[in-house]
C-alpha cells in the first residue's frame, strides 16, 4: 500500500507578507477576504516598481485565452523574424495501463490488432522505410564530405538522389498514414487473416457456449463478419477517444 504524506511547510512564500495567509485562504474558501488579508489584497492591486534590471514581472491569468493573448501581444514586439517549431513527442503507455484499457473495451482479444495504439504511441516504422532512411543519412554524410572537398560535379548527383529517396521516403510514410487509420474495412480483413476471426468469436460471452466447430462455421458467414467488424470498430472509436484524452 502507499503511506500518505501531508506537506507542512511552503517554501515557494517565504516572506511574511500576508500573501501565504492569503493563498491559504483562498484555498480553504474562506469568506471576508478583504477583512483579513486586506493588506496583501491591496498589494496584488498595485503596480509592481519597474526593476533596475529591466525585467518584467511574470504576469498570472485565471483562463488560457488571457494567457494566449498576452503571449501574443508580447510575442510582437520582439524585433526580427518569428520562427515556428514543430515538437514530435513520443509516447509510450504503460503494459498493465493497456491491458486494463482492452478489458474495460473489450477488446482483449484484438489485441494484436495491427494499430490499434497508433492514436497515442508511434508505430514501429516498416523495413523498408528505415532502409530509404538509412541510405539518406549516407548520402547526407557524403554530401559534406564532398562539400568539404569542394567536389561540386559529385555533390550536384549526390542531391538528386537525396531528393529522388525523399520523396520515396513521403510516399511510404503516407501510406502507413493511411495504415494506421482503423476502418471497419481495415477490421473485416484483419478478422479472415488466418484466425483472427475464431479468436475474437471464442472470447466472446455468446460464444462461449459453443464448441470451436461451430464457432469455426459460423466464423465463414459473411454476415457474421460485417457485424463482428461493426462492433470491434464501435468499441475500438470510444476506446481511442479514451487513449487520446489521457
Amino acid at each position: 500500500g502507499f503511506n500518505p504524506v501531508v506537506l507542512q511547510n511552503v517554501h515557494r512564500q517565504t516572506q511574511d507578507d500576508g500573501l501565504l495567509d492569503l493563498l491559504n485562504a483562498m484555498r480553504e474558501g474562506r469568506h471576508n477576504l478583504i477583512h483579513t488579508c486586506g493588506k496583501a489584497l491591496d498589494a496584488a492591486r498595485s503596480p509592481l516598481p519597474e526593476r533596475e534590471d529591466g525585467l518584467i514581472p511574470t504576469e498570472l491569468h485565471p483562463r488560457n485565452k488571457e494567457v494566449d493573448e498576452k503571449n501574443r501581444v508580447e510575442l510582437e514586439k520582439l524585433p526580427g523574424e518569428g520562427y515556428k517549431y514543430l515538437a514530435h513527442d513520443e509516447v509510450k503507455l504503460d503494459k498493465e495501463y493497456k491491458i486494463n484499457l482492452l478489458k474495460k473495451h473489450g477488446l482483449t482479444n484484438a489485441a494484436h490488432m495491427p494499430y490499434l495504439w497508433a492514436c497515442a504511441e508511434k508505430p514501429e516504422p516498416p523495413q523498408q522505410l528505415c532502409e530509404v532512411r538509412n541510405e539518406v543519412a549516407l548520402l547526407e554524410k557524403m554530401k559534406a564530405a564532398l562539400l568539404a572537398e569542394e567536389k561540386y560535379e559529385e555533390l550536384a548527383s549526390l542531391r538528386d538522389k537525396v531528393l529522388a529517396l525523399n520523396h520515396k521516403i513521403e510516399l511510404i510514410e503516407e501510406k502507413e498514414k493511411e495504415k494506421a487509420e482503423i476502418t471497419v474495412e481495415s477490421i473485416k480483413v484483419w478478422l479472415l487473416n488466418g484466425s483472427n476471426i475464431i479468436t475474437w468469436l471464442c472470447g466472446q460471452g455468446d460464444a462461449e457456449d459453443h464448441d470451436l466447430q461451430h464457432v469455426h462455421c459460423i466464423s465463414q458467414n459473411e454476415e457474421t463478419v460485417e457485424n463482428e467488424a461493426l462492433l470491434i470498430f464501435q468499441r475500438v472509436l470510444a476506446f481511442q477517444n479514451e487513449v487520446k484524452e489521457e
